[in-house]
């Protein structure tokens, strides 16, 4: 069985370390593996230490793993970050142009010392091959078919011109060359290429996948203003929605952003928007009259760590109380997560299949890691995509349309402007009546109105298909997550049953509001203590799941900037069993390399 994970760092801009780590990938899909990727890079403009951490496995992948198995230090600041992050009896390979060793340090390692730069210029002619030296070292030392790298570079390079080609081939073989004439392998890692496993996928990244499902859900409006690290979604839309008709405008703030596409819907578009937490604040208002006049509206929050501008390039998932309850009154939303990259793709289409089925504006929390994180997922089936559409009047609308009738679900049939001679009705941010007119003074019809929009939020608590459970039926400790904890929890679920029968089950969340209490406390119900793991310093979830079913329950956070790993959570939920669960007399790294049991978790 192959699984192990490699990291690579450098100088983000001359080292170009995520490159190398991008072919890695790339190579591994069309040999048959799965990968899972994180990429680091630093928040200033220029220079700084860049990452790209790759898991390569044979079998399905969840997280990306706990520490990397194998290290290259393509500068001295890499080394003296990021050696102190290397499992024990792990592998360290860097660059002896440029790394200084901490001498008799690294006792339990396997090094390997390679003149990458030195490589790179001499024997290539061109420095900036660096990284395809390292790809070389990599193909060499581990087991990853040569020839498919050259091809990956090929695909890349090929449009750029022959020439460009050849120099990057060259250094790839220049690496592989030196370590057949200059290194001996010494470590246990290896790739186990399975060319005949491969499958049609793609490897993106989460922004990419809520793009495509906005695409998949048929969107025809975009308004957004840059900002880290949500821009991508809206460099995706910008490219490709316009080849379908629809508009993608890049206006003056985020205020304006959410305001522009609130005007779309008004026509009847599907309209979306992309921010990340500070934009989130400056949408509050607007999120408000959304929720007044009964407007669908998408509106992606690329979570990133806080307050202020904070963390622009680390990760966190600490926006859950402002997307859910940021509002001056009450404003009732819909606020869903996904919690990888194939997430992306249908719970996008999901949130906006709920925005215009409830008419009422849907928060997408995804966050920096997500949105930087490469998986392979499979090509959609296009066919298999279900569309809702939003409730239209039937017929011609009589002089007495009533936009906001109070029905039993809460949703109000509309009539879109210019689709009949009578369809006009008022629309305005002031309590109103059913007919759209502003009523201020009428306390009753306020109370109706405020539960008719309340309504809708208790039909969406309803809603089928937004969690999933991991583990035995029953267990002692009961694991809710939600975001991008899941893959890490259910690893780390499935690391305490092998060591204790039914000691953890896990159920993780991508409807995060309304809270779906009656399933929560189901859950509950089949075990003895209940454990929320969060990426945030207050517990967000853990608060609310609290204040609404009133569970004893326990908090597991982490709030540096990074995602968990599946040993730090599988440590502290030992410490909180009921019962004493003691691990096995086993390497960790033995534990990581367990198979995981990703079909469970599979939509």
């Amino acid at each position: 069985m192959s699984d192990f994970v490699v990291k690579v760092g450098g100088e983000g801009g001359t080292d170009s370390p995520t490159t190398a780590g991008e072919f890695m990938a790339q190579a591994a899909i069309r040999e048959g593996n799965a990968i899972f990727t994180m990429r680091s890079f630093p928040a200033e403009i220029r220079g700084g230490l860049a990452t790209y951490s790759t898991r390569l496995c044979d079998h399905d992948v969840l997280s990306q793993g706990d520490r990397p198995d194998v290290l290259f230090c393509m500068n001295q600041e890499a080394y003296d970050k990021l050696v102190g992050e290397l499992a024990p009896g792990g592998v360290l390979v860097f660059d002896t142009d440029s790394v200084t060793l901490d001498a008799g340090a690294h006792a339990d390692l396997t090094l390997y010392g390679v003149p990458m730069q030195s490589l790179a210029q001499g024997h290539v002619g061109e420095k900036r091959t660096k990284n395809m030296v390292l790809l070389g070292v990599f193909s060499a030392l581990f087991g990853m078919p040569l020839d498919t790298l050259k091809q990956c570079v090929r695909d890349k390079y090929g449009k750029r011109g022959e020439e460009l080609v050849a120099v990057n081939h060259r250094a790839l073989e220049v690496g592989s060359e030196f370590v057949a004439e200059s290194l001996t392998k010494t470590d246990p890692f290896a790739f186990e290429p399975h060319p005949e496993a491969a499958r049609r996928q793609m490897i993106i990244d989460g922004s990419q996948a809520i793009g495509m499902g906005a695409l998949a859900a048929k969107v025809e409006f975009f308004a957004g203003y840059p900002i880290t690290p949500a821009t991508d979604v809206m460099q995706f839309l910008a490219e490709h929605l316009p080849q379908l008709g629809g508009q993608v405008i890049q206006v003056e703030d985020e205020i304006a952003s959410l305001g522009a596409c609130l005007g779309a819907s008004y026509t009847g578009a599907k309209s979306m928007t992309a921010t990340s937490g500070p934009g989130l604040s400056l949408m509050v208002e607007l999120l408000g009259l959304a929720t007044m006049v009964e407007l669908p509206v998408v509106i992606v929050d690329v979570q990133r760590g806080g307050p202020s501008t904070g963390l622009p390039t680390k990760t966190e998932n600490g926006d859950l109380n402002l997307a859910a309850l940021g509002a001056h009154g009450d404003a009732p939303r819909v606020v869903v997560a996904p919690a990888n990259v194939q997430d992306c793709f249908y719970d996008t289409v999901g949130a906006f299949n709920l925005s215009e089925a409830y008419q009422t504006p849907v928060i997408l929390l995804s966050d920096q890691s997500m949105a930087m994180r490469a998986q392979a997922m499979a090509v959609p089936d296009m066919d298999a995509v279900e569309l809702r559409e939003r409730r239209i009047v039937d017929g011609e609308p009589g002089p007495g349309y009533r936009r906001y009738e109070l029905t039993s679900d809460g949703v109000s049939a509309v009539a879109l402007p210019g689709t009949g001679t009578r369809a006009y009705h008022m629309i305005t941010g002031l309590n109103h009546d059913e007919l759209g007119y502003p009523s201020t003074n009428d306390g009753p019809l306020s109370m109706a109105m405020m539960n008719k929009r309340q309504r809708k939020l208790d039909a969406v608590r309803g809603e089928p298909g937004w969690s999933r459970l991991h583990g035995p039926d029953e267990a002692r400790i009961g694991v809710i997550s939600w975001g991008t904890c899941e893959g890490a929890v259910a690893e780390a679920v499935d690391r305490l049953n092998a060591e204790h029968p039914e000691a953890a089950r896990a159920l993780h969340l991508r409807l995060v509001w309304p809270l779906p209490v009656e399933e929560i406390m189901a859950f509950a119900a089949t075990v003895k203590r209940v454990v929320v793991v969060e990426l945030n310093f207050s517990g967000q979830l853990n608060q609310l799941i609290r204040a609404e079913t009133l569970l004893p329950t326990e908090l597991v956070r982490k709030f540096d900037g990074t995602v968990f790993t599946p040993g730090e959570i599988a440590d502290q939920l030992r410490d909180l069993m009921p019962e004493p669960v003691v691990p096995p007399a086993v390497p960790s790294s033995t534990l990581r390399r367990r198979p995981t049991l990703a079909s469970t978790l599979a939509k």
